[in-house]
């Protein structure tokens, strides 16, 4: 196992890079067929209060949240993370958890209420993946570099020892998705020179025990995020050649692979699905950008050209799956919305480029651009544009009411 090896850490020479792929990895533009994903977000979350569980939505990464909303552009509470200096807390995501806001950075999370009461805080390990599962918020302690720690919805905290495999100073997780009695991980392992390259180690273990359901390793880096497709009980890797499909259900020690199949582009910039159906990809192929919809065997649907994209945007905003299938793409400041393979309509914001995005039941789409939040209707049309003081660094999303959040390195902020 990649993970047992007695490596000497190399964490300083693939932090930048690990520190861009936890925010992806993260335990999380793109939204979902109406009905799909309505069936995707009760299976993944275990209660369909949890909108927003994880960024971008879901272990799909569908960015799509199963809630409309009747927002119209009105601010209704701005609250301040250091009250004192206003010391920016820089938060990669708001997760939406029952009635409860929770707000993550780097080190900290912080929950609130939907009034915007700041209830509690708890520190966790720097760059950890965080989700929410049914009623609890899962990240890694800060005392123990190979357990989970668990808080609930007001802050108080699950005296139960979760262990997480191959993590210690040569490996570091950068995916843990929580389920009812264990959770799947995918840790990036590094090695001295002279032994080889880095590999990536990605198991399913129950929380309590120090043994794998099943596991498997690769050698190189991960090309993409991990996806687990609840429905179909698929888990898919990205080699730095290959997509892997993996029975998520299985239960033999080195994993069922159902498929696998070359990567479509020469650079792979992000990936989401939805249910058993397509994966939908975004790459590179001869400094040209394209969409690809990829069935679960390897099959390509379709390719739609992307102009105008920036690939940096692209690495962090995955593709969102809307209602009926409507994919939509930020390309530099335009959003392009793409239906089987066609071009159906374009939004376009001045001046500003788009940074995240995310789809609602109703068929809004949340949209954010620098220091911008634009709320576009289900046929393209601006229903409202927000200009703030500073940039928004949080993609945007929705709870169960509605109620629109968002987060600037030093603000968090209802829009209804």
């Amino acid at each position: 196992m990649i993970g047992n090896s007695k490596w000497l850490s190399m964490r300083s020479r693939f932090f930048i890079y690990m520190a861009g792929f936890i925010l992806a990895f993260g335990i999380g533009c793109t939204g979902a067929g109406s009905g799909n994903n309505k069936d995707l977000n009760k299976e993944s979350n275990g209660m369909t209060t949890n909108t927003y569980p994880v960024i971008f939505a879901d272990a799909g990464r569908s960015s799509f949240i199963n809630a409309g909303s009747e927002s119209e552009g009105y601010l209704t509470w701005k609250k301040f993370f250091d009250e004192e200096d206003k010391t920016p807390l820089n938060p990669r995501a708001i997760l939406i958890g029952g009635k409860r806001i929770i707000v993550y950075s780097n080190d900290k999370l912080i929950g609130y209420d939907t009034d915007g009461m700041r209830l509690w805080s708890k520190p966790m390990r720097e760059e950890s993946p965080l989700s929410i599962h049914k009623d609890q918020i899962y990240f890694r302690k800060t005392e123990a570099i190979d357990e989970l720690a668990a808080v609930d919805f007001n802050g108080r905290e699950i005296q139960q020892t979760m262990w997480i495999l191959e993590s210690d100073n040569a490996c570091s997780p950068l995916y843990i998705e929580p389920l009812d009695s264990g959770f799947f991980a995918l840790c990036l392992c590094s090695a001295p020179p002279e032994q080889g390259r880095p590999g990536i180690v990605f198991y399913k273990k129950r929380y309590e025990t120090e043994k794998f359901i099943w596991s498997g390793n690769i050698p190189g880096r991960p090309a993409a995020p991990p996806l687990h497709i609840a429905e179909g009980d698929k888990f898919i890797v990205f080699s730095e050649k290959e997509v892997i499909v993996y029975n998520a259900a299985a239960a033999g020690s080195e994993g069922e692979v159902v498929a696998r199949f070359p990567l479509p582009f020469q650079e792979i910039f992000s990936c989401s699905g939805v249910k058993d159906s397509l994966l939908y990809m975004l790459g590179n192929q001869e400094n040209k950008i394209f969409l690809a919809a990829i069935a679960m065997d390897g099959t390509e649907k379709w390719r739609f050209k992307i102009d105008g994209a920036l690939s940096g945007v692209l690495s962090k905003q995955p593709p969102v799956i809307g209602v009926d299938d409507l994919i939509h793409i930020p390309a530099g400041r335009t959003l392009k919305t793409i239906h089987n393979g066609q071009l159906v309509r374009e939004f376009t914001i001045e001046e500003r480029t788009i940074d995240h995005c995310t789809a609602l039941a109703d068929g809004s789409v949340l949209i954010t651009a620098k220091n911008s939040l634009y709320r576009a209707d289900a046929s393209g049309q601006k229903i409202y544009g927000l200009l703030f003081d500073h940039d928004i660094t949080t993609p945007p999303v929705v709870d169960a009411q509605g109620h629109v959040y968002i987060a600037t390195a030093f603000e968090l902020m209802r829009i209804d």
